[in-house]
């Protein structure tokens, strides 16, 4: 019985005043109903925190923050049968602001009607419909001062009699970013501001607030705390806390508390939410004592494309806090990889340095002392996170993890043989497409020519080559008479010119390459030629590398030797080569000393038997095969001897 009655005059309290109360108290107190689940959860302290649509309650102000269109929808279980319904659409613009759209619905259910007598008539509805429009703009260029401002009309049906009143809500909000205060928002909103709502004769004022509210961002946004000071019309002022703590980059942690004494309970409220990147959903426990528990949910949608993109400065801040969001997380290589980046396009921004300095001073005091373990771990890490990049072929990815890594750990050899590797990979990356050019360029592509050598550029920004043949291909491009004049210029080695492109284009390296060298006589002038025997060279020896590969796992040492020398000679300065050259000699010149060794005793074995025409031949083979074999060459001499010997007795 006690729960029923207590039921009764929450619901009461949600009704018009001019359905149970006197003249001089405030109506449709459902108004002061927050919207949003992330309010709740922490407080109802939100005026100057709130940064998405649901700022058409809080204070819309907040509007200006938008960037994309967000849709929101909450629905909350109150007691018994009452259903609050919410719903906002807001959506930014280049110049005006950001506008919003939203609706809601409290509806009571069934309730039981009394006559002026008290005594019971039978069930009756009641619902009460709010719909508002709501505008938010950043009020100075160069000011992060933001305005807003609602207008609202109210609904109200009780057994069919209804009334309605207009209304509005304006708000300031200011964020301070720079100095001590950096972090702290400020916000102010005047709610439910109108006239009075008469209902069935009674005029009633409506709940009007004046709410000023603080919020701070902590540890790159990961922790929001937030603190309302709210003062009602005809009723005590009260305060409201929030708290808001980010784990894992999408969820989201909430405690609150009000001090409000309207309804029972013990104030305080929790929650939790999730933010993907175009959706959220948020949740909220708000115990009532007696009336047990209220549940909040409701989700948001972002989507379409910004409407605003973020000035530099945001992109910045935004970029810093992520970054000490990761170094408070402990993630402290990560941040320093952050931040190493964002310096390189910001080197102004002034906390980026200081937090970046702070992890520089506080690995420094890590790599001498108890905590070495801890860096050896994060370095560790990092490191997994780098290679993995690499394995994914994300180069660019990679190269930052392992260039942090030796920033704050120089002699750490794993990211330096990475980085080796990242390098070459560039290069031949760099190569491949400055081939395709040329390929393109002898083809008379030269479109997709000049892409090549821009992408080549890309990759390799000094290129020895690529930047003359873009140069070179523009004018191409832009003067088509200068086509006709390149070849002209070739006079009589532009049939070999032309075979020797044909030849390339068919991977017919060889012929190719004496094409080119043979127009490089006949034309000493022809820039365009030399790159063509240089980019012939460089194919052609990878070709001869390949295949002494191949002849090599083949143990076919001689020709494998013979392919890399003459690799080498084209590649030069192309260390694999070079490196392979040097072990197929090596273990070629094993291979015939094992050889000549076996030929020795074969032909030892033929001198024994008495074949001393097929002992002489063996050994000297062996001596073809290891010119330093003493053995065969002692028994070539003394085989030399012996017939001299036998020719002397003969005389």
């Amino acid at each position: 019985m006690y729960r029923v009655i207590i039921a009764f005059l929450f619901i009461m309290g949600l009704l018009p005043a001019g359905a149970h109360a006197t003249a001089g108290t405030t109506a449709a107190n459902f108004l002061k109903i927050g919207v949003g689940a992330r309010g709740a959860a922490m407080g109802d302290a939100q005026v100057a925190i709130s940064n998405d649509v649901t700022a058409t309650y809080w204070n819309p102000a907040g509007l200006s923050n938008l960037r994309y269109n967000e849709l929101s929808l909450m629905h909350y279980a109150l007691v018994d049968n009452v259903r609050f319904q919410n719903a906002a659409y807001g959506f930014p613009t280049d110049h005006h602001g950001s506008f919003a759209f939203s609706a809601s619905l409290l509806d009571y259910g069934s309730i039981q009607g009394y006559d002026s007598g008290a005594l019971p008539t039978g069930n009756v509805n009641a619902s009460n419909k709010l719909f508002g429009a709501s505008w938010g703009k950043q009020l100075f260029k160069d000011s992060k001062l933001s305005g807003g401002l609602s207008l609202k009309y109210l609904q109200s049906d009780l057994a069919g009699y209804k009334a309605s009143a207009p209304m509005m809500d304006a708000g300031l909000l200011y964020p301070i970013e720079t100095g001590r205060l950096r972090g702290l928002r400020l916000g102010l909103a005047l709610r439910n501001e109108g006239g009075a709502i008469n209902y069935n004769g009674v005029n009633s004022p409506l709940p009007s607030q004046v709410v000023f509210g603080t919020g701070f961002s902590a540890l790159g946004g990961n922790l929001n705390l937030a603190l309302d000071f709210i003062n009602s019309k005809n009723a005590d002022s009260h305060t409201a806390f929030g708290a808001e703590y980010r784990v894992f980059d999408m969820l989201f942690l909430r405690l609150g508390y009000s001090s409000e004494s309207d309804f029972v309970g013990n104030g305080f409220s929790y929650g939790l939410g999730m933010r993907f990147a175009q959706w959220n959903i948020d949740y909220a426990l708000v115990p009532y004592g007696d009336l047990g528990n209220t549940n909040r949910v409701s989700v948001g949608f972002r989507f379409g494309h910004a409407a605003q993109i973020q000035s530099a400065a945001d992109q910045v801040e935004q970029s810093y806090n992520k970054a000490y969001a990761e170094y408070s997380h402990g993630n402290a290589v990560q941040a320093y990889s952050m931040l190493t980046e964002l310096l390189q396009i910001a080197p102004w921004h002034q906390p980026s340095v200081e937090l970046k300095a702070k992890i520089e001073k506080q690995f420094a005091e890590m790599s001498v002392n108890k905590d070495k373990a801890r860096l050896d771990a994060e370095i560790t890490e990092k490191f997994t996170q780098a290679k993995e990049a690499f394995d994914r072929d994300e180069l660019v990815l990679a190269k930052k993890g392992f260039e942090t890594i030796l920033t704050l750990s120089p002699e750490h050899t794993g990211s330096k043989v990475y980085l080796d590797r990242i390098k070459n990979r560039y290069a031949a990356l760099a190569q491949e497409s400055f081939k395709e050019g040329m390929d393109d360029f002898a083809a008379g592509d030269y479109q997709k020519a000049k892409l090549a050598f821009q992408k080549t550029l890309t990759i390799q920004e000094d290129h020895p080559d690529a930047k003359a043949m873009l140069d070179k291909t523009e004018v191409l491009i832009v003067d088509a008479s200068k086509r006709d004049e390149e070849m002209k210029r070739l006079a009589g080695a532009q049939d070999a010119y032309k075979d020797g492109l044909a030849a390339y284009r068919k991977n017919d390296y060889a012929n190719a390459l004496k094409k080119f060298e043979e127009v490089k006589t006949l034309s000493p002038d022809f820039e365009e030629v030399t790159h063509y025997i240089d980019l012939t060279k460089t194919s052609y020896s990878n070709v001869l590398f390949d295949q002494s590969q191949v002849h090599y796992q083949n143990g076919q040492l001689s020709e494998a030797v013979a392919e890399l020398t003459q690799a080498s000679q084209m590649a030069p300065n192309d260390s694999r080569i070079s490196t392979a050259l040097d072990i197929a000699k090596r273990d070629l010149e094993h291979k015939n000393s094992q050889d000549s060794q076996a030929m020795y005793k074969q032909g030892l074995d033929a001198f024994l038997a008495g074949d001393t025409e097929k002992a002489e031949k063996n050994w000297k083979k062996a001596l073809d095969l290891d010119s330093t074999n003493e053995d065969a060459a002692n028994a070539l001499r003394k085989l030399d001897e012996k017939r001299a010997y036998e020719k002397s007795q003969q005389k």
